[in-house]
């Protein structure tokens, strides 16, 4: 007979046991709640599309109850995960993990609903069958899922840890992976260089708006990512001025080609205090949001390539700024913001990010070269064109390997300054070499804007240039070139006579 007495005995038993640090009681109770949960999900889920369908004032219907049907089961589970994890906190990794699986299901659960309710509202808005066509509304709430669903799963990616840039570069989508890139490495210098201050003040603004894209305004008409590079003197670099007034600076000047200028609605930018100091020892660093008065877009680039990321020409015309948005100390924010970004591998981001473009062109033309049929053969069978895809394949993997290498030692707390900057010049050179490559085998039907190499070629022209040009960050690792000294084992008395002439 099962007595009170034998039951407290049973529970002090299970209190007393762990599995994984973790009472056996609590497991238990976690399993109850789940099941309380799986068991009324059919109910639960009812409840739920009756309360959304008054919250958005749809009819409720079959097709509505179908279309949400999904989404709110999986919201049923996660709550029930959710609440049930609850009682497995002891084992601190065990949490961290749960922690991790329960936001990538509310976000997963609430990109899928966006995606799923998109139709019905659309429905609601009368005056756009007024306005388009049928197919045409169809063809723009399809749109409009497919990009809530890719949006959804970069997030998911992202709370992961895994970089979403060279992944959408991967599928040849450059623009938008910039985009990402520029929003990325603003945020990582906004937690790092700033002080405890204005995180507390700027980290919400820009995490608690999903839309809000950043921008670091460096270059302008006359000066690109040559900032001291080969000339560190006082009438070169920036122009753009910082004049102090009382506890504001004023700021004036203009920017050019800047990645998501005109959209980002947190700007970090670059300007000079002093014009008669040189960039090295005059510039600062400021941020500033979109609606400050004074700052505006005026131009909108044209570009070859990146197409899905906007460039522009920003004004400042007597910008106030106050003087808690200095970010690091004025007339050090080049050796700054250098230092921070070799660190943290703004050109290893860079060159991962073009060496998307290139796999994609070399998985695009393995494919092609094995099945297109020229001369009565695979193209692949030709030994000229397989020869040219193991060179495709040679660069992928050397690039590849030196990014890691560059990686890995920004990790160490010993950054290789010379890799961290051309590991992106042999990236983007290796991208650019590869599409070439894969032009060449698809000969005519490759310059078709319909097939993907034409818009790869485009694409990997671009980071000829992006994130430093190569000859500067070139000049930049040659300057780190250290002499080799008569106490070096390497040093050859042979070589300081040919050097002496001799």
């Amino acid at each position: 007979m099962i007595t009170l007495d034998s039951l407290n005995i049973v529970l002090e038993e299970l209190n007393r046991n762990t599995f994984f640090e973790i009472k056996i009681s609590n497991i238990l109770y976690s399993l109850i709640v789940f099941l309380f949960f799986l068991v009324f999900k059919k109910y639960l889920i009812s409840f739920f599309s009756e309360k959304f369908s008054v919250f958005l004032k749809l009819k409720k219907s079959k097709e509505f109850t179908k279309n949400i049907y999904g989404p709110l089961n999986l919201m049923v589970i996660g709550i029930g995960i959710f609440l049930a994890s609850n009682f497995l906190t002891e084992n601190k990794r065990l949490s961290e993990f749960i922690y991790k699986v329960n936001v990538s299901i509310f976000t997963i659960i609430t990109f899928w609903f966006l995606s799923q309710i998109i139709k019905p509202l659309f429905s609601k808005v009368k005056t756009i069958e007024n306005l388009f066509t049928k197919d045409l509304i169809e063809w723009i709430t399809n749109f409009l899922k497919i990009l809530v669903f890719i949006l959804g799963f970069c997030a998911v990616l992202e709370l992961w840890g895994i970089r979403v840039g060279p992944i959408i570069a991967g599928l040849g989508l450059l623009g938008v992976a910039v985009a990402f890139d520029q929003t990325w490495k603003i945020m990582t210098a906004i937690s790092h260089l700033t002080n405890e201050e204005q995180r507390k003040r700027w980290l919400p603004r820009v995490m608690d708006d999903d839309t809000c894209l950043l921008a670091a305004a460096a270059t302008e008409p006359t000066s690109g990512s040559d900032t001291i590079h080969p000339y560190d003197g006082a009438d070169g670099g920036i122009r753009l001025t910082a004049e102090k007034n009382g506890n504001r600076w004023i700021l004036n000047g203009t920017k050019r080609y800047i990645s998501n200028g005109g959209l980002a609605k947190v700007i970090y930018v670059m300007a000079r205090t002093d014009l008669s100091k040189p960039p090295s020892q005059s510039i600062a660093g400021f941020i500033l949001t979109s609606d400050t008065p004074g700052y505006s877009c005026t131009e909108v680039w044209d570009k070859l390539g990146q197409r899905t990321v906007q460039n522009g020409t920003l004004e400042f015309s007597n910008v106030e700024i106050p003087e808690e948005d200095v970010i690091g100390t004025p007339g050090n924010a080049l050796a700054e913001m250098g230092a921070f970004l070799t660190s943290f591998g703004s050109n290893i981001q860079a060159g991962a990010t073009v060496l998307g473009v290139a796999q994609r062109a070399y998985d695009v033309t393995l494919q092609y070269a094995k099945q297109r049929v020229q001369g009565g053969k695979l193209i692949f069978d030709h030994q000229i064109q397989a020869k040219r895809l193991a060179r495709m394949q040679m660069l992928l993997e050397s690039a590849r390997f030196y990014l890691w290498y560059s990686g890995w030692t920004s990790t160490q707390g010993n950054t290789d300054a010379r890799a961290a900057s051309l590991c992106k010049v042999c990236a983007s050179e290796s991208a650019l070499t590869v599409v070439q490559e894969a032009f060449e085998l698809w000969a005519a039907t490759g310059y078709m804007k319909k097939n993907p190499i034409e818009k790869l070629l485009r694409d990997a022209l671009s980071f000829i240039h992006s994130d430093g040009t190569n000859d500067v960050l070139t000049l930049k690792a040659s300057r780190l070139l250290g002499e080799i000294e008569p106490s070096d084992p390497r040093y050859s008395k042979r070589v300081e006579l040919a050097a002496a002439g001799l």
